[in-house]
């Protein structure tokens, strides 16, 4: 199976072979966020690697991240179970925020479970807010 996806704000396009799915940066936004879902993923304890969808390799400069494929979802999480995820990632002080958007398109299944596809957002507050002050 290849399938290829243009959806996406920071990286475009998505390219699905297998049970891989290939992330192209747009910008230097979408290469921070290549490189920081790797970061959040290898530095995941067992409990958060449950909540995310395995971040597996990214070139030197974040220009590619390759990631296992999810089936992304078609409807919004029930608010719910947002927050219970939220709960679950259990962020202690000092650390930022949960990496999560509730939106549809921000989750996917993976082995039977749902997890995030895009767990970067913390990368484009930041971005967002260096911009800003610039």
């Amino acid at each position: 199976m290849i399938k290829i996806s243009r959806e996406g704000t920071t990286r475009n396009p998505v390219i699905i072979v297998g049970p891989l799915a290939f992330e192209w940066a747009k910008s230097e936004l979408g290469r921070k966020c290549n490189l920081r879902e790797l970061e959040i993923y290898r530095s995941a304890n067992a409990v958060r690697r449950e909540m995310l969808c395995p971040a597996l390799w990214a070139s030197a400069g974040g220009q590619i991240l390759v990631m296992r494929f999810a089936k992304p979802t078609s409807e919004m999480m029930p608010l719910e179970e947002y927050l219970e995820m939220d709960h679950r990632w259990d962020t202690q002080y000092g650390e930022p925020p949960s990496p999560f958007e509730p939106g549809a398109r921000n989750w996917g299944w993976f082995k039977g479970r749902r997890v995030a596809i895009d767990y970067a957002i913390n990368a484009m507050i930041e971005h967002d807010a260096l911009t800003e002050g610039a």
